[in-house]
């Protein structure tokens, strides 16, 4: 399905014809800047309060016609932070690599700097972003 809906609605950047269909090869044609934010930001020091925040700063990425990806928000709905720390900190790896940018919210706790670390290991462009 994704194949089919990605050849119909996109067009590749960068890939040869021979590249196998991922949604990050694809860049959709509907209006939108096309970049994928990845949001740095704390969670566990306050969840309820940071889950706001977080929210939030994913609706300004949105409304900016970007793409958030904030494994804040999902990931306590089926992880324990508390007891599945690493499987929660691979995850959020393997999403920065989906990543164009990684935008960084506030100061940074040791979970953000193991993510900050990770994209820049791979060449994504950290931001740091004014915590609103």
């Amino acid at each position: 399905m994704l194949s089919y809906w990605c050849e119909m609605s996109c067009v590749r950047k960068n890939v040869s014809p021979s590249h196998e269909l991922s949604a990050s090869t694809y860049v959709i044609l509907v209006g939108w800047a096309h970049l994928i934010i990845y949001v740095c930001h704390s969670f566990s020091t306050d969840p309820d309060t940071n889950a706001h925040l977080i929210r939030r700063q994913c609706r300004q990425i949105a409304e900016s016609r970007l793409v958030p990806l904030a494994p804040q928000l999902f990931l306590p709905q089926f992880l324990d932070e508390d007891t599945e720390r690493e499987l929660a900190l691979g995850i959020c790896f393997e999403l920065i690599g989906l990543a164009d940018e990684v935008w960084v919210y506030g100061e940074a706790t040791d979970g953000m700097r193991l993510e900050i670390a990770e994209a820049e290991r791979l060449g994504i462009p950290v931001v740091r972003k004014e915590a609103t």
